[in-house]
């Protein structure tokens, strides 16, 4: 149990740590157990996972559950199409470390920013891989850009998931700070980095519900997927 890699959403158990909260049907083991789950240690716990009584009926629960993931539903989207046109306060940026313009997702948002992005971009210098920055959106729909540099897949051995997980934290800590309402992500590392899409794309949807769940103000987060394999 100590390698236990539960979901704080649904709070089933997977020994791979991956979601299924979005599947049809499914219903947690902790709804039908009547059974809470505590997936981060309780103090003075260390490892040991704890478990107690629910306190609410089972129809109470699975009510509570579907309508949270109806709720989840319509606060987070996926669709093909091009992210610097998205009509959103801020969209995401897959970034290198130099912040200058590059292929992919990164050349399309600043050819389209125009001149200023890149000149902004020059003045906050680096962005080391797990960090986000912030620059206005110029010549984009959006009025923020938040630049984010993902890792370079390597078979997981540099814990590549981590790092990736970290730069959706670092792009909401910004959202909060910015009191941004609307985002629009893109695959961020799936491209010329070879990170594995199917595993990136359970990392994107895990911190998007972590941090929507105690965020009710962000009104809207989209994943902008350039094609439709993505």
């Amino acid at each position: 149990m100590n390698n236990y890699k539960g979901c704080n959403y649904c709070l089933h158990y997977r020994r791979d740590g991956t979601c299924v909260a979005f599947d049809p049907g499914f219903i947690p083991i902790t709804i039908a157990s009547g059974q809470t789950k505590h997936i981060q240690p309780l103090p003075n716990q260390g490892n040991t996972i704890v478990y107690e009584p629910a306190g609410k009926s089972i129809f109470s629960r699975l009510d509570e559950y579907w309508m949270n993931n109806k709720l989840m539903r319509e606060r987070i989207e996926v669709i093909e199409g091009d992210i610097t046109q998205q009509q959103v306060d801020a969209i995401v940026n897959a970034a290198n470390e130099s912040l200058m313009a590059g292929g992919g997702v990164c050349g399309a948002i600043h050819r389209a920013a125009g001149l200023g992005l890149e000149e902004e971009c020059l003045q906050l210098k680096v962005c080391t891989e797990g960090d986000a920055k912030i620059t206005k959106g110029y010549n984009l729909p959006a009025k923020w850009v938040i630049h984010t540099v993902g890792p370079v897949w390597e078979g997981g051995r540099y814990e590549e998931h981590k790092v990736l997980a970290q730069c959706y934290r670092n792009c909401f800590a910004l959202v909060e700070q910015y009191k941004i309402k609307t985002v629009a992500f893109p695959s961020i590392s799936t491209g010329a980095y070879g990170f594995p899409v199917e595993k990136a794309a359970k990392i994107a949807v895990a911190e998007t519900r972590r941090f929507l769940e105690r965020n009710t103000s962000v009104e809207k987060i989209m994943f902008v997927c350039y094609e439709k394999q993505t």
